[in-house]
């Protein structure tokens, strides 16, 4: 009765985990549940910019049938919009309790656009921690920031507790969390309780508090901002059109979208205002073909004697044709 009441005593100080007298694990029988892997807003500082692939052929599909994944994703990447996010800190919480059984940090954050991309194929999770939890659950998560893993192998930790930082290290062209789950070697999609490919729902594993706040979103408006140059994707990633002072002689004004997962005949349009309210320029734009992420640019060429200075709006809808698919961004800029 005794040795009972201390294991008891155990699994309830450790979450559910204790170890006994013969040096076994024990597992308390409980739901296994996911909390929320990032400290961040889901949909307004941060995005879910690919789920889990369910489809298993060469076509790609998530769990809502959508095409916000690509083809053979394991897990669920969440993404923040650019770097000074990732240096002021975005934490990286364990989503359920366990105890660490891997861990890799050292791999520098640096985006895969300006490396070798087959140098890094075997560290394509980047600075990582994996953690086993009840029920032979496996959480990993990757792209981790260098130098900032805080647990070892073999500790335990508990649900919400900071594992580390988001990064862009390994295979990634932007800084975002990669979670993959498993059990018994198999990945599972936490938004439908199933294996990967397997069709219809079982049950969400995330906790019915995380699943109010993961509003499936099928296209995201990732970043947007303004230029004096064609934008590339490498430059935005690293910020190089942070500012949002032009200089009235430049030889353009380009406003740009940074988007994943177009359609084919989505419509975006961008309208530019001075502080007057005048039309500075406008576009309207016809997406010509499916595409996992989408560089969108439009503007204006500098005029006989420079841009108008002033302050400028500049507001961008996204709509799908046949469908209740509207998405709006704006942002503003001053020409000096």
């Amino acid at each position: 009765m005794k040795k009972l009441l201390i294991t008891l005593i155990l699994m309830l100080v450790t979450g559910g985990f204790a170890e006994n007298f013969t040096g076994g694990l024990i597992f308390a029988q409980q739901v296994f549940e996911l909390q929320f892997p990032l400290k961040c807003q889901v949909n307004k500082n941060c995005w879910i910019i690919n789920y889990v692939d369910d489809d298993a052929t060469t076509n790609w599909h998530d769990y809502k049938n959508g095409r916000e994944t690509y083809d053979g994703h394991t897990g669920v990447d969440i993404a923040v919009s650019n770097l000074s996010q990732l240096e002021q800190g975005v934490d990286v919480l364990a989503a359920a309790s366990g105890f660490v059984i891997a861990t890799r940090d050292g791999v520098p954050d640096k985006n895969a656009l300006a490396q070798d991309i087959k140098q890094l194929q075997n560290i394509g999770c980047g600075n990582r921690v994996a953690i086993k939890h009840t029920g032979n659950w496996v959480s990993d998560y990757c792209h981790m920031k260098n130098g900032s893993i805080k647990v070892k192998k073999g500790d335990f930790v508990i649900a919400g507790q900071k594992i580390g930082e988001m990064g862009m290290s390994g295979l990634t062209e932007f800084p975002h969390l990669h979670m993959n789950l498993q059990q018994n070697n198999q990945f599972f999609d936490p938004f439908t309780g199933l294996p990967q490919y397997k069709q219809g729902y079982k049950a969400s594993l995330w906790s019915p508090q995380v699943v109010q706040k993961l509003a499936y979103k099928p296209v995201v408006l990732y970043n947007v901002g303004v230029s004096t140059e064609i934008p590339k994707l490498l430059d935005i990633r690293n910020e190089k059109y942070k500012t949002n002072r032009i200089n009235f002689y430049s030889n353009m004004i380009l406003c740009w979208l940074d988007m994943f997962h177009v359609e084919a005949n989505d419509v975006v349009d961008v309208v530019v205002k001075s502080q007057d309210g005048a039309v500075f320029f406008k576009q309207h734009v016809v997406i010509d073909k499916p595409n996992a992420k989408k560089l969108l640019y439009v503007g204006k060429r500098k005029p006989v004697g420079g841009f108008k200075k002033g302050a400028y709006n500049a507001q961008i809808s996204f709509k799908r044709p046949n469908s209740t698919i509207n998405e709006n961004k704006s942002f503003s800029f001053v020409v000096d």
